[in-house]
């Protein structure tokens, strides 16, 4: 009984079956054959049906992960003509480095069914020689074209301090502001090594500067912040004295001068001076009233109700201030409010006439007599009005006593 080969599925007769040429000679010979020959070109798939042939090229740029199903042990060498990329599975398609392979036009590969739909890849070759990967640490420095080494194919911070030849660098490899105080060698940088103003403010800590780097008398009032002299700044002075700008602009200290007396101001050409404070003019009592009420239609004066002041003095002088505020009740009145010191004329007056019925209005009066009798006294605010009736809302009158 006839039976078949494992791989290549060819008819095998037993020893007692008439022999067939053509299904027994001349078709395993043609299926022998096509494993020599090459086939039409395959275009690229997903998972590609793979001819009879045991060569062929795959054309285009699909991504390909695995090749239809035939028996396991059956080869097939192809050549690439594109790119495109294969996928590694590793029971499927499993590919040499157990990585995807992305081809280049002129690469060539061996494959092995492993049945079931599964594929190895034997060998991969490519077109320009370059092995698919190389294995760590296994390239030598003989192996490398001289100059080939450029900058893409550094990998970032690996030329390390070690690699770099001693008095290689020069400035121009250096990134601006790269070099700071960590890199630099103690008393490393001297004034031989910086350019005239080269050193600007953002290159200095702060707080790093101290006196003994100011040169004497550089630092002027374009340097010094408003509000920057403090009193502890200025220099110690004698107790009493005060500070005063001299002739030429310079400050200078007024020495303490005798006890009672005070500063005096001589003009814009002289010099302050301390004074003796003259006889006469020196308040010796104050006396102050307030809570002044009432109202009146009189057109001659009459005294305010709670606007007097009864002082005593012995002085010759005084002096006296009111303050009153009021309406009143015509439009065409006019108010008038003053002083009266015991029985004497008025003074001080004040008038306002009444531009609106009931408005309120502010008097107010200073008057100083001199040469006034030593006796008991009387000041009073007084008011009267030409039409209409004025009404106090309040006031107050404050009086002192002066040495004439």
């Amino acid at each position: 009984m006839a039976t078949s080969t494992t791989t290549l599925g060819l008819r095998k007769p037993a020893t007692t079956d008439t022999v067939d040429v053509s299904t027994d000679l001349n078709t395993p010979y043609d299926t022998i054959d096509d494993q020599f020959q090459k086939g039409s070109d395959v275009a690229s798939a997903t998972s590609i049906t793979v001819p009879d042939e045991g060569y062929f090229d795959i054309t285009g740029t699909t991504t390909t992960a695995g090749f239809s199903t035939v028996n396991a042990g059956i080869m097939k060498m192809v050549q690439f003509d594109g790119v495109l990329q294969l996928t590694h599975n590793s029971t499927s398609f499993n590919l040499p480095t157990g990585a995807n392979i992305t081809t280049a036009a002129g690469d060539r590969a061996l494959f092995r069914s492993e049945g079931s739909g599964n594929w190895r890849c034997m060998w991969y070759q490519r077109a320009s020689g370059g092995a698919l990967a190389i294995a760590d640490n296994s390239v030598d420095s003989d192996a490398y074209v001289d100059g080939s080494i450029d900058t893409a194919h550094l990998a970032a911070d690996a030329v390390t301090g070690a690699k770099i030849a001693d008095d290689a660098l020069d400035s121009e490899h250096y990134t601006d502001g790269s070099i700071d105080a960590a890199h630099l060698a103690s008393s490393a940088v001297t004034t031989a090594k910086i350019n005239a103003d080269a050193v600007t403010g953002a290159k200095i800590a702060d707080d790093a500067l101290d006196s003994e780097h100011y040169t004497d008398g550089s630092i002027d009032t374009a340097h010094i912040a408003d509000n920057q002299v403090t009193l502890a700044k200025l220099s110690d002075g004698t107790q009493g004295g005060i500070l005063y700008y001299a002739s030429g602009g310079a400050p200078t200290e007024l020495s303490a001068g005798t006890s009672g007396y005070y500063l005096k101001t001589q003009g814009a050409s002289a010099n302050p001076v301390w004074a003796a404070v003259a006889s006469g003019g020196k308040i010796d009592q104050v006396s102050f009233t307030s809570g002044a009420t009432g109202s009146t239609t009189s057109t001659s004066y009459a005294d305010v109700s709670g606007g007097e002041v009864d002082i005593t003095t012995d002085k010759g002088g005084l002096m006296a201030w009111y303050f009153l505020s009021g309406y009143n009740s015509s439009t065409s009145g006019n108010t008038y409010i003053a002083l009266q010191l015991d029985t004497a004329t008025e003074v001080a007056q004040s008038q306002v006439t009444q531009n609106l019925s009931n408005q309120d209005y502010v008097y107010s009066g200073f008057h100083a007599w001199t040469s006034v009798s030593d006796a008991a006294h009387e000041i009073n605010i007084r008011m009267k009005v030409s039409a209409g009736t004025f009404t106090i809302r309040g006031g107050a009158i404050l009086v002192m006593e002066f040495d004439d």
